[in-house]
């Protein structure tokens, strides 16, 4: 039997703790976005993008080192096509702001 862990569940899915520990991954990506890092709306749809695409595991989070890296590449990517977004367009309806 496949261990919970080692297995993909959604970011919805994840326990509290384990997106606790991705939000402070992200803090430390966060430190070389320079002066425009995400909202806390886009921040947590960013993450969501994040986990879910590369389909990541609980047991990933156990090597910061790859998750920092994860992240830094995730949002270096994502601020590209955010300047190629149009101003008025939002992404995080579905987060309340």
């Amino acid at each position: 039997m496949m261990d919970a862990t080692s297995s993909h569940l959604s970011f919805e899915r994840l326990p509290i703790e384990a997106r606790t520990l991705f939000f402070i991954y992200a803090s430390a990506a966060l430190a070389s976005y320079g002066s425009h890092p995400p909202t806390p709306c886009g921040l947590a749809a960013e993450l969501e993008t994040a986990w879910n695409e590369t389909g990541l595991c609980q047991c990933d989070l156990s090597d910061p080192s790859r998750m920092t890296h994860l992240l830094k590449n995730h949002f270096a990517a994502s601020t590209s096509a955010q300047a190629t977004r149009p101003t008025g367009a939002r992404r995080c309806t579905e987060y309340g702001q």
